[in-house]
């Protein structure tokens, strides 16, 4: 494995711009595997948590299938050089469709994506082979675009492959699981997480392992926001202003900036160390502000922090609302300031 250039982890539109095989990516190998094993079935969901490489691992298999020169009809490792591999390698080949589109950015699947996708899928096969649906983010579909897909998964043929993605099985249709095959792709163990780390990054074993936690554990987003000046300078003001027992007008001009997800990620990791703390002693993400968990640990009563952990996850999904942003931070900090015995009322 190569070191990334920093130009490099920024470009997802091709496929290959950061990674040039499954096999970089080890942790994806077993799930490779058994994708290839499974591939005439006609629907695959793949199930990992956020950011452990789903994506990559489902157009690398995409491309794979499309390839016309792939060296035996049992593998899915693309040639890499044919033009099929070049059009699917930039989600430009015409019996490649990708839901909601190439970017998980685009938003949620509506039944017009659903119904545009069977007018494509309808049509004869760029090459007379088989065409592949790539689905991101399954969970978030809605019940009324998930019976839409479920009638597409009852009719397709054999010439088309469903890989369906998602984070949360739980959240998913049960008649949609139950017309796939489910494979797993596992988190690598933290040491596996370390060892690749270091083959992509120059930084020193700290930072990475600060960089790790931060992004819960996951390598591929911890290489992703190693140079990413603002969500440290943030991460620091943040912390810091929260350390030094600041005023509630403080504490929300050093949020108010700061992305709502990344806000509420850092706010509920301190709360996870800090009650890893109180029952265990031990820090698992912010351990870098150690010296502050310790002792914030013993002010804090029990009770308010976990009905604060409550208002988090509600403030993280409001954020998808449009609301008065500053009104609801001030209402999550103001929480905040009577979490200790001496501010309690």
């Amino acid at each position: 494995m190569t070191k990334l250039k920093n130009q490099d982890k920024v470009n997802t539109d091709h496929i290959f711009s950061s990674y040039e095989t499954i096999d970089e990516i080890p942790w994806l190998a077993e799930a490779f595997d058994q994708i290839t094993r499974a591939s005439t079935l006609p629907a695959i969901l793949i199930v990992g948590r956020p950011d452990i490489g789903k994506t990559f691992l489902a157009k690398f298999v995409a491309v794979g299938i499309l390839c016309s020169n792939s060296s035996s009809p049992n593998s899915l490792y693309p040639c890499k050089s044919c033009r099929d591999c070049h059009l699917a390698s930039i989600n430009g080949h015409p019996d490649l469709h990708l839901l909601p589109g190439a970017k998980e950015s685009e938003g949620k699947i509506t039944i017009q994506h659903v119904r545009d996708l069977v007018s494509k899928i309808s049509k004869t096969s760029h090459r007379g082979g088989t065409k592949v649906v790539i689905i991101n983010r399954l969970d978030l579909m809605s019940p009324g675009t998930g019976n839409a897909l479920l009638k597409i998964l009852e009719d397709a043929n054999k010439k088309i492959l469903f890989l369906l993605l998602t984070d949360k099985l739980h959240q998913t249709l049960p008649t949609i699981r139950s017309r796939c095959h489910k494979i797993n792709v596992p988190q690598p163990k933290l040491i596996d997480a370390m060892i690749w780390l270091k083959h992509y990054s120059d930084l020193p074993e700290n930072k990475l392992r600060l960089a790790l936690a931060m992004a819960g554990f996951s390598p591929l987003r911890a290489l992703k926001i190693t140079d990413d000046k603002n969500f440290w300078l943030n991460r620091e003001k943040l912390l810091d202003t929260i350390v030094k027992g600041a005023n509630l007008v403080e504490l929300v001009e050093s949020s108010e900036n700061i992305d709502s997800k990344v806000l509420t990620d850092i706010l509920f990791m301190l709360v996870y160390d800090t009650l890893l703390y109180f029952q265990y002693r031990k820090i698992k993400y912010h351990f870098d502000y150690s010296s502050f968990i310790e002792v914030f640990s013993k002010e804090i009563l029990l009770i308010n922090l976990l009905k604060w952990q409550d208002s988090i996850l509600n403030h993280a999904r409001q954020s998808t609302h449009t609301i008065n942003r500053k009104l609801a931070l001030e209402a999550l900090f103001s929480e905040f300031l009577n979490l200790t015995k001496n501010n309690a009322d």
